[in-house]
């Protein structure tokens, strides 16, 4: 039976628990030992405490200032409260991860220096950017929020870089914007120039057609078509009045006098409308297609107007694109090394480990004396 109590019959619970109390102290020294190692090295000697802070925000869903404030009639208009979605928190995360956050946040911190890195080594800003990756840590949160977690020996750098970093998200946002939004202006505000030119040429061409009396064609039309018809009528009456006198009476008489200047003034003024009739028809077209042009120029020039204010407003006024949730603070505690589940795993292990080499050490020693016995 010695065999069997010394072999396989330990890997069944009772013989495991009575293997466990028969190398109990050896187990027992091991695992002191092991978590008291585990305690001194995870101390602040070999491990650097770090601090962690974090940033939580929302990505906006605007990205045109004058878009979300400005848009009229049955433009699409963007509401500047609403909290963005899954897309604007993916495009949050990859303006966090630019060089230029990086870059920007190393500058300003000697980041280098901080994190000890020694410039006359080999590769040194990749050595750099491991540690920058390590220390801070960028991710979209479950509810569509961007969350910002640095970690640091100080616990007030760590949260000044957080907020930082959370700052130049809307800066760099609002670089990147701008840069499309200035050329936007540009080619606006050129065809703004464009149109006022047209305008100008339309104007010089209306201006040449008023100096021949034709200022509205449709306006001047049914006025002369009015005068000439009174004219006519006048002329036409005064004319068989005249007739009429000259036969009765003799010519110096004062009625046959007045009537004949009348009619003289009426072929005048009949001949006057006429002339006028006739300026009109010859620049009367130029006039009414111009005008139309000139409508519908201003039309065009209004809504560039609208475009070119609305272009400089995004490309001149800052505006945040998140709703920060939570700010950073320096911690209190730290959250790196976590010492008591160092010192707990480090034990479990010990003890396992321990465990596991006597069990083995055991059942070699049994299959070595079922070979002597044979």
């Amino acid at each position: 039976m010695e065999p069997e109590k010394n072999g396989n019959h330990y890997f069944q619970s009772p013989g495991l628990i009575l293997f466990i109390i028969k190398w109990k102290l050896p187990l027992f020294i091991i695992t002191v030992i092991a978590v008291i190692g585990a305690f001194v090295f995870s101390g602040p000697y070999f491990i650097t405490p770090k601090f962690k802070s974090t940033v939580i925000f929302f990505p906006s869903s605007t990205n045109s200032i004058s878009r979300a404030l400005l848009s009229e009639g049955n433009q699409p208009s963007q509401d500047i409260l609403a909290f963005g979605e899954e897309e604007q928190a993916e495009q949050m995360l990859q303006i966090l991860f630019s060089d230029d956050i990086r870059d920007e946040i190393i500058a300003r911190y000697n980041l280098m220096q901080h994190y000890d890195i020694d410039t006359t080594a080999p590769f040194p800003k990749t050595r750099l950017y491991r540690k920058f990756n390590q220390n801070i840590n960028f991710e979209r949160t479950e509810y569509m929020s961007v969350k910002i977690e640095v970690l640091d020996a100080d616990a007030k750098t760590a949260a000044n870089i957080a907020n930082d970093i959370a700052a130049l998200v809307d800066s760099a946002k609002t670089r990147m914007q701008r840069e499309r939004a200035t050329v936007g202006l540009k080619i606006v505000q050129n065809e703004y120039r464009q149109q006022l030119e047209t305008i100008r040429k339309i104007e010089g061409d209306l201006d040449s057609v008023r100096k021949k009396g034709v200022f509205d064609f449709k306006t001047q039309a049914v006025i002369l078509n009015e005068e000439q018809s009174t004219a006519s009528s006048l002329f036409q009456n005064q004319t068989a009045a005249l007739t009429v006198l000259e036969k009765y009476k003799p010519a110096d008489d004062t009625s046959v006098i007045n009537t004949r200047a009348r009619v003289k003034g009426a072929a005048a003024q009949v001949q006057y409308v006429n002339t006028k009739l006739k300026e009109l028809a010859q620049y009367g077209g130029v006039n009414l297609t111009q005008m139309e042009n000139l409508e519908l120029e201003q039309k065009r020039l209004s809504i560039l107007k609208e475009k070119c204010d609305n272009a400089r407003i995004d490309a001149e006024q800052v505006f945040p694109y998140k709703f920060t949730v939570n700010r950073a603070t320096p911690a209190e505690r730290k959250a790196y090394p976590v010492r008591w589940l160092i010192v707990l795993v480090t034990g479990l292990t010990a003890f396992s480990i321990s465990l596991i080499l006597l069990l083995t050490l055991e059942n070699f020693r049994y299959f070595k004396h079922l070979n002597n016995n044979h």
